[in-house]
């Protein structure tokens, strides 16, 4: 049961992932990048585990309704059907295909497949707000996305939480380069669990967002919008 957990929950190669805009910074040139995988794939998952014969899915409507729908995954391990399931509403891009897709993808979850993309809450990258999409390619976002989520294993493996983050020292221009700290800080948002922990992320940073406000509104301002994201994201219930 446990090497099935294993090899169901393992990380999916860059080809198999995909990013969409999330949180725009209107007028700033940048988005959040939220990672997600295909139902497809999470489908093959389970083919190259299970193998064809033990595994199956079923869908269930809601009072009949198409839009709400519960999907169950059973796994038959050592002769026994085991079952878990997960539902969705349907989406504003796909509707009704929308909602088996979820349904699926949330209950494959249960299993562990791609239950890991669930620690990155997503990375600030350059997007084009007239064009609707990403300003680099995938496969740096990709980098990115690995960068901050390996930060995210080493933090939970040294049992560290997110604290205060140094502001920059005055270069010889006389001026501070905020960029390093703003992608610090918004990087440690992400990790911060929960609301307290949120909070005490912004009380220990209070000085160095103070100073960052005088300078640099602008850059500042994109920390304010991953704060808020961040928040939400949080108050929203967990399937």
């Amino acid at each position: 049961m446990n090497d099935i957990f294993k090899q169901l929950s393992s990380p999916f190669q860059q080809e198999e992932l995909h990013f969409r805009p999330g949180a725009i910074a209107k007028g700033k040139g940048s988005a959040l990048a939220l990672v997600y995988i295909d139902a497809r794939v999470a489908h093959d998952r389970f083919n190259e585990v299970m193998g064809f014969d033990n595994w199956k899915n079923s869908h269930i409507c809601y009072d009949g309704k198409k839009d709400k729908v519960v999907c169950e995954i059973s796994l038959r391990i050592n002769g026994e059907w085991i079952t878990k399931s997960d539902g969705a509403g349907d989406t504003d891009i796909e509707g009704e295909k929308g909602s088996f897709s979820d349904a699926f993808k949330r209950a494959a979850v249960m299993w562990g497949v791609g239950r890991y993309l669930y620690k990155c809450t997503g990375v600030w990258v350059p997007f084009d707000e007239n064009k609707r999409i990403f300003s680099i390619p995938n496969k740096e976002i990709y980098l990115r996305f690995k960068s901050l989520l390996s930060t995210s294993r080493a933090i939970e493996d040294s049992s560290k939480k997110p604290s205060i983050v140094n502001m920059p020292v005055v270069g010889q221009d006389g001026k501070r380069n905020w960029k390093p700290y703003v992608q610090e800080m918004i990087e440690k948002i992400n990790l911060c669990k929960g609301f307290d922990g949120l909070n005490t992320f912004r009380d220990q940073n209070k000085q160095g967002r103070e100073l960052l406000k005088i300078e640099n509104p602008e850059l500042d301002e994109l920390i304010s919008i991953a704060g808020k994201y961040k928040f939400e994201s949080m108050k929203k219930p967990k399937g």
